[in-house]
């Protein structure tokens, strides 16, 4: 399928989706809501997410130091907050990703394989302190999903993330038969066999990054709840540790434009049976990526003074970064 195929086919979804999720609600009460924003819950949004993205440029710079590239905080964040920008802009919340390795690569004379291997690292322990806590307070206060239990469905998830870690790691040359005609599957059991290997040897760097990425998911969810306290939600915090894990994996399904619906859809279908009004749950998931998208800017106007562009380029720098890669 083309690109412009797929472009077309997510926004179509994406549109669809809103569509459903909207038409449900009680719009003079959705109105209501939006008049009541109280906005000084807002400011620390901004403040908690900065600091919390400057948080993760500490733990990409650490990993990066394990294949001998050492760059100045300051540049390193100049990257981190431009790929956050662009995780808006590309149709999936990861695409900000491919833009990080391009740019290492230009910086490190095309050599993307290590910024292919730092940048999948960072994002695979930050996804696994994202799954380890929803996981934890799903088996602390039991809530049923769709008829479901949070707690196995989170359980679950926490399995198959685990079992695609260990199979890629322990059984590289498995991987490459199943693969078949598919190299870049093969491949990756090297990236995660090269990131793990570094990590686990150099075990307070593994601590550090763990740490980071715990913080950095709470402060996430933190800044949810702060969402809908401005809107004037008194839903317990445990339910924002619980559920938006959860739905922050959904918004990673590329299925829509940057998980827009999605995410709207599993705000509804989360909390709504909580006791939530519907526009209040729909609200704050829209709210949510607002806040998101207004801290993400300035790494808008920090492009703007690249030498370099981007667009496909950075998708072609993972393809080739992976091909880079030991086979």
């Amino acid at each position: 399928m083309s690109p412009k195929v797929t472009f077309l086919a997510k926004a179509l979804l994406t549109v669809a989706l809103l569509f459903l999720v909207f038409r449900r609600l009680d719009w003079p009460a959705l109105l209501q809501v939006l008049i009541s924003v109280r906005w000084l819950y807002l400011v620390p949004c901004f403040l908690i997410l900065w600091g919390s993205q400057l948080l993760c440029v500490f733990r990409w710079q650490a990993i990066l130091k394990g294949f001998q590239v050492s760059l100045r905080y300051l540049h390193l964040a100049r990257l981190y907050f431009i790929g956050m920008f662009f995780s808006l802009l590309f149709p999936t919340t990861v695409g900000g990703d491919a833009v990080k390795v391009y740019l290492l690569g230009k910086e490190e004379e095309s050599d993307y394989s290590q910024a292919l291997v730092s940048v999948f690292m960072e994002r695979n322990v930050g996804l696994f302190a994202l799954i380890a806590i929803g996981t934890a307070f799903a088996l602390a206060r039991p809530v049923e999903v769709a008829g479901i239990p949070l707690a196995l469905l989170s359980v679950g998830i926490l399995a198959a993330y685990l079992l695609v870690n260990l199979v890629l790691y322990w059984f590289p040359h498995a991987v490459r038969n199943m693969a078949g005609s598919f190299p870049l599957l093969s491949r990756l059991s090297e990236l995660i066999r090269t990131g793990f290997q570094y990590l686990m040897s150099h075990p307070t760097i593994l601590a550090q990054t763990l740490a980071i990425s715990f913080l950095h998911q709470f402060f996430m969810i933190l800044i949810s709840w702060l969402v809908a306290r401005s809107l004037g939600s008194e839903v317990a915090f445990v339910y924002f540790l619980m559920f938006i894990p959860l739905i922050t994996l959904v918004t990673m399904v590329p299925l829509t434009m940057s998980g827009v619906g999605l995410r709207e859809a599993a705000f509804y279908t989360l909390f709504t049976p909580i006791g939530l009004s519907a526009e209040r749950a729909v609200l704050i998931g829209t709210v949510s990526f607002a806040v998101v998208l207004g801290a993400s800017l300035p790494g808008g106007l920090l492009y703007l003074t690249q030498s370099v562009g981007v667009g496909m380029e950075a998708k072609k720098a993972v393809y080739h970064a992976a091909k880079q890669l030991p086979s």
